[in-house]
């Protein structure tokens, strides 16, 4: 009775008739309280059903039957990193792989988990297995490479994903890596030649002539890290209007919901536009050299930027209107990133704005007495970024490193 139960849940199961494949793994245990592969297949079922927490409970009522059984460490691992514990998966399945050295699954699901736990000597070593063991794997060769550019192996992460690429020649997460680590490589050349392989296999290749017509919701996340390297090397009519692609390449990065349109270099005599900062207050700085040559078009110019650099813009003749991000922009025609105006512009490398000062004189208050004690020559200082992005601790100092300068 019990093995035709279980050959109807195996089917349910199979076929993605959960309701059903739980009603029917509930009435075994109902008849064998202790049976450790329903218990086990029930717990990977709830998972599958978003119920992790009882996923993992009826997989560990398993395990407790059967601690060495490495297909149960292998469920849990995949239980516990689903509910977000993705340390707990990879000590599972470390466990998993040193019972069974042959389990191939269990060393690809390790090598990913270990790449979320940023393991990367774990990642290395279970993609290695992972590829010895299924060779034909795309997936398996993608992964390897991805530990491997986190341990800084750049050359070998190529091979890993050339090797992907030859097993399968449609996966565009390959090519741009593989675009990616040329460029790691130093190697401009081919990694353009790799991007657009990726573009052109989907399809979605521009010819130079007609990339700045382009709707940007065309350009998909494909052309970011191709617009990323053609600004790197210095090509920014090409580079600023592929750029347009980060707004599909990045969830976090999205224009404000103005109706009136984007401007890409119309005649703006007469008409107002509305700049506003997009990715930080260096960026807004820097770009802010483009505001005058708008004014020279006869334009209003209205500015918006974070608070902190309200005062900075206040009174400085290259806008008509600064406005804190907070507060109402009122009426206008034109709408532009501060990233838009390069391409707005046509903008080459040698017609980058470059009027010094492109900024107003700014006198801020003494906040410290450090100012009081300098004399002389005053010498700015940056020493960290916004708190609030996400790479800070990449990019800032503490003060007190600094502060022997100021005895």
């Amino acid at each position: 009775m019990t093995n035709t139960l279980l050959d109807q849940a195996l089917a349910a199961h199979r076929d993605g008739q959960l309701d059903e494949a739980e009603k029917l793994y509930r009435a075994i245990l109902d008849q064998e309280a202790r049976n450790a592969d329903v218990l086990a297949l029930l717990g990977v079922l709830l998972g599958v059903k978003g119920q992790h927490d009882n996923a993992i409970k009826m997989i560990e009522q398993a395990q407790a039957l059967d601690s060495e059984a490495p297909l149960f460490k292998f469920y849990l691992a995949n239980a516990v990193a689903e509910a977000g514990d993705v340390a707990r998966a990879v000590s599972l399945l470390q466990e998993a792989v040193k019972v069974q050295p042959d389990f191939a699954i269990a060393w690809f699901v390790l090598c990913k988990n270990a790449l979320a736990a940023e393991e990367k000597e774990i990642a290395v070593v279970a993609g290695q297995q992972a590829t010895t063991l299924m060779p034909q794997n795309a997936e398996a060769w993608f992964y390897f490479g991805l530990g491997l550019n986190r341990a800084a192996r750049h050359e070998e992460a190529l091979r890993a994903y050339q090797a992907a690429h030859r097993l399968d020649p449609n996966l565009p997460e390959v090519m741009d890596n593989i675009g990616l680590t040329y460029e790691l490589l130093e190697q401009p050349e081919e990694a353009t030649a790799a991007f657009h392989e990726l573009l052109g296999r989907l399809g979605e290749f521009v010819n130079d002539e007609d990339l700045r017509q382009v709707p940007e919701d065309t350009l998909s996340k494909w052309h970011y890290h191709l617009s990323l390297l053609e600004l790197l090397l210095g090509d920014y009519q090409r580079g600023f209007a592929r750029y347009r692609s980060r707004f599909q390449a990045l969830s976090y990065r999205r224009r404000p919901g103005y109706y009136q349109p984007v401007w890409k270099g119309e005649d703006l005599k007469d008409k107002t536009i509305l700049v506003y900062e997009e990715q930080g207050l260096g960026d807004c700085i820097m770009f802010s050299r483009y505001l005058p040559m708008l004014k020279a078009q006869s334009a209003r110019v209205k500015f918006v930027v974070p608070m902190p650099l309200v005062p900075l813009f206040q009174n400085w003749g290259g806008v008509d209107e600064v406005i804190a991000s907070s507060n109402p922009v009122g009426d206008f025609d034109y709408q532009a990133s501060i990233f838009d105006l390069p391409l707005g512009f046509s903008t080459t490398l040698e017609t980058v704005p470059a009027s010094i000062p492109y900024l107003p004189f700014f006198e801020p208050k003494p906040q410290t007495n450090l100012s009081a004690k300098a004399e002389g020559l005053k010498v700015g200082m940056v020493w960290a970024g916004s708190p609030g992005f996400g790479t800070d601790a990449l990019r800032s100092i503490p003060l007190q490193i600094f502060a022997p300068l100021f005895l």
